[in-house]
């Protein structure tokens, strides 16, 4: 079937007792590959492990603003060892977190932009975990600060925020979430999104989509996500999964990865 899932948790303690058969079937599954996402160092580490164990999961390293405050100049040299490994293919995800506030918000900002330094002396795209703080987002947008080779995953903004975020070159992903009941707002912005400037995932193990809400998500819903997009753009289900994997494809040059692989 040809589908991608750009952002899981495959190293998430939820799939300790079935993480190689997931990972196994995938195929089966219609899933090409993963980006298996790091939210710390620890994370970064497990999941290049698991990049080396399977031709078809990717990683990317980096710190989430909910594991800002734990830092340091260790970690800055942690994550560029990390990602001189061939099967690292982003930074991530890193940004700006103000529903929790786990670590200071100065300290998010700050960690942020040391990571986008990192992204940007090394020339490896970003993702972005940006939830309840895009105006702050949007003024670093503005000030030139926010690399093009960007992707914002689990998009929540407005309309207006993708426009601007679009106008930078930058990638919106989706999530289970636009098959939620009240995901009318979140629709109007795939509605507006060119599949060209899109790519989808699962966030697995969280955020299931309907029809396995309250269950714990994993990649292969991924399909469920393509087949909302398919319905709100009136667009074929084929179309939206070739689209939506050749945008993985090239924001994380895995065909040049694997000619290597």
């Amino acid at each position: 079937m040809g589908l991608v899932d750009s952002h899981c948790h495959l190293d998430d303690t939820k799939f300790y007792l079935d993480r190689a058969q997931i990972i196994n079937r995938l195929k089966d599954d219609g899933v090409d590959f993963v980006i298996t996402c790091a939210d710390s160092i620890e994370s970064s580490k497990k999941i290049l492990l698991l990049a080396d164990k399977y031709s078809n999961v990717f990683a990317s390293a980096g710190v989430h603003p909910h594991n800002a405050k734990e830092y340091n100049e260790e970690s800055s040299k942690k994550i560029i060892s990390y990602i001189n490994h061939k099967k690292v293919v982003a930074i991530g995800e890193i940004g700006l977190d103000y529903h929790y506030d786990f670590s200071p918000r100065d300290v998010q900002l700050d960690v942020m932009l040391k990571q986008i330094k990192i992204a940007e002396k090394y020339n490896m795209p970003i993702i972005f975990h940006i939830r309840e703080a895009y105006d702050d987002f949007m003024s670093i947008l503005k000030k030139g600060d926010i690399p093009q080779n960007s992707v914002l995953h689990c998009f929540s903004g407005s309309c207006k925020t993708a426009d601007e975020c679009l106008d930078n070159n930058m990638l919106v992903s989706f999530t289970g979430v636009i098959t939620f009941k009240n995901a009318k707002k979140i629709l109007d912005v795939v509605k507006r999104v060119p599949l060209s400037k899109m790519m989808i995932e699962t966030d697995s193990p969280y955020m299931a989509p309907a029809p396995f809400r309250g269950k714990r998500n994993e990649p292969k819903h991924v399909l469920e996500v393509a087949k909302a997009i398919s319905a709100v753009k009136n667009v074929s289900l084929d179309k939206v999964i070739k689209a939506t994997k050749q945008n993985a494809v090239n924001f994380f040059g895995i065909n040049k990865l694997r000619e290597g692989i």
